[in-house]
């Protein structure tokens, strides 16, 4: 199992953001066609993070960036919003992982629009902290 599993299942279990974007929802691009919006892409920015050695094993701390996309602004917005109150300050067992902590961090972003022009882009940037030996 890989840490973007975790991702992945943690926004399409979560019914509030499913009843947005249903099951679009890709690791890395999304598919080019006008009509899948809203929807959610997500991909590694810093994997190489800190890592370090403890007693048990190796502990990891990679960043993802989770982009949440509507039509309009207000919706990405509001759909990134969903996305951080998700993610924040959780902890525990998800699929597999033991997660020490997983914060959400400013983007200072915004919401972006999209080359086309009938897309707006939230960033939410995610990190993980989680012990190598404790994936399963």
């Amino acid at each position: 199992m890989k840490p973007w599993d975790l991702v992945g299942y943690r926004l399409l279990n979560d019914s509030t953001i499913t009843a947005i974007v249903g099951d679009r929802i890709w690791l890395m691009v999304r598919p080019a066609s006008s009509a899948q919006k809203p929807c959610i892409t997500f991909h590694p920015v810093d994997f190489s993070g800190d890592a370090f050695q403890v007693s048990g094993g190796t502990v990891q701390n990679p960043t993802y960036q989770i982009s949440c996309r509507a039509e309009t602004p207000q919706g990405s917005a509001e759909l990134g919003r969903l996305v951080g109150i998700s993610f924040n300050r959780g902890s525990g067992t998800l699929n597999g992982f033991d997660v020490l902590i997983c914060n959400q961090q400013p983007t200072g972003g915004g919401v972006i629009p999209e080359d086309d022009g009938e897309c707006y882009l939230t960033p939410v940037l995610i990190q993980f902290v989680y012990q190598d030996n404790t994936i399963t």
